[in-house]
């Protein structure tokens, strides 16, 4: 997916002009060692007779997933371009029609890739991959891009290569509890909104003379062309002497320049109870669409099946198993180490001595938040995809208290000998006991890949 800077991109507007309204910008040792699956050496030659075959493959699918996932074919590895499933399909109802133009399942996490197009672009739409499914149970998206998307998106600051409409994106799922063998039957869900009777746009950044505004040339020609966009969508763009309170009782669906609904902001929710149900902003559990009643109402439901195949994913997995590893306060065991071309995912638990709450703060107090490295003189190429990073904390399962770290991370273009961690963007402890700690725990934990 391609990503943009929005922070950084735009110069700061003086203090002069007001911006009471102005939004936060958006959008992303020694060891007994024991393998499982495939070894990388042999996961490198099942990758070399898929890549042979890769011509009539790979020209039989659409990019798109890896335009989602990485921002095109010359930014991903050739081990993920070989991964990619060959699914098409298409629906299309209410006049917004959508393409599934891509997919890659690892067995631990699924991507998709869609394109969706307003054939009546004059009648703004509001789309959201609302839900996903593997053989009819529901599965966790951890990241998307249609989490709410008006389509055409006249609200999208324009840069190279934006599509208005019709726009493309995709979805990343959580890690997937279940294991999946076969052919897998998937559904992915969108739901389509519209306002309930008009929008109206209420924002400064419509007022504002950006030759003011704005010293930098080319983000005055970002601005204006989102200007322009807005102003030729037909959506109403209110002027400075109306305010929100007086649309919302007229019944419009009330918008920032940004396409952001002003009553999701903290700054209106005051408004709320004169205007909306206490369900407004609700979501219901297992989906992603936001309950905006009053504003907004569901035109349209659109399911596009796809069919995947569990088993091709054991030729692209590296799976790694360790035993545990004393350390001197603790005992070292990973749950989890998978890596393939589009995840590395690795969850590792640490049982204290003494089983008690207090003994896991003091680990989580010892070995906070490690980076996930390799040995010295290494480096990691990893591919530019959306990603958790680490997560851990204290746990309880069943009685047994234990700290939890856990890193998920994408795929890499080329796979190191090993894996380990490390503390390089942490300072120094200055108690000399956590860092021997850190120390042997830098040393003992080694990830074999090779």
């Amino acid at each position: 997916m391609k990503t943009y800077d929005w922070e950084n991109a735009f110069p700061a507007v003086p203090a002069m002009v007001h911006l009471r309204l102005e939004k936060a910008l958006e959008e992303k040792g020694t060891m007994n060692r024991k393998y499982v699956r495939r070894p990388a050496a042999a996961l490198a030659l099942v990758m070399a007779l898929l890549l042979a075959l890769m011509g009539v493959a790979y020209a039989a699918v659409n990019s798109g997933i890896l335009e989602y996932l990485v921002g095109g074919e010359e930014s991903a590895s050739q081990a993920l371009k070989a991964s990619i499933q060959p699914v098409t399909a298409t629906a299309e109802k209410d006049h917004i029609r959508i393409d599934l133009t891509g997919a890659i399942f690892d067995g631990d996490r699924l991507a998709l890739s869609f394109t969706m197009e307003n054939h009546k672009p004059e009648e703004m739409a509001y789309v959201t991959l609302d839900e996903v499914s593997l053989n009819g149970e529901w599965i966790p998206i951890s990241f998307q891009s249609f989490a709410g998307q008006w389509l055409p998106d006249v609200f999208a600051i324009d840069f190279p290569d934006y599509s208005r409409n019709p726009n493309s994106g995709g979805m990343l799922s959580d890690w997937l509890k279940k294991e999946y063998t076969g052919i897998i039957q998937g559904e992915a869900t969108f739901v389509v909104q519209r306002p309930m009777k008009q929008a109206v746009v209420i924002d400064p950044w419509m007022w504002y003379d950006y030759d003011v505004v704005l010293e930098d040339e080319e983000s005055r020609a970002h601005y204006q062309a989102r200007k322009d966009a807005i102003l030729q969508s037909g959506l109403e763009v209110a002027d400075v002497f109306r305010d929100a309170h007086s649309y919302l009782g007229e019944g419009y669906t009330v918008l920032d320049a940004w396409g952001n609904f002003l009553l999701d902001q903290s700054e209106y929710q005051y408004l709320r109870p004169f205007f909306m149900s206490e369900n407004y902003g609700s979501r219901p559990v297992y989906h992603e669409t936001i309950n905006r009643e009053g504003q907004m109402m569901e035109t349209a439901r659109i399911t596009i099946p796809f069919t995947l195949n569990a088993d091709s994913v054991q030729d692209i997995r590296l799976d790694v198993v360790i035993p545990d590893i004393e350390l001197e306060n603790c005992t070292a065991h990973f749950e989890k180490i998978s890596v393939t071309p589009l995840s590395t995912l690795v969850k590792l638990k640490l049982y204290p001595r003494e089983n008690t709450p207090e003994a896991v703060t003091e680990l989580s107090r010892c070995y906070g938040c490690p980076s996930i490295s390799v040995p010295e003189g290494q480096r990691i190429e990893w591919l530019q995809m959306e990603g958790e990073g680490f997560a851990g904390g204290r746990r309880d399962e069943d009685g047994r208290h234990y700290y939890e770290i856990s890193f998920s991370w994408g795929g890499m273009m080329e796979l190191p000998d090993s894996l380990c961690f490390s503390y390089e963007f942490d300072a120094e402890p200055e108690e000399a006991q956590i860092a021997r700690l850190r120390q042997e725990f830098i040393e003992k934990l080694t990830i074999p890949l090779n």
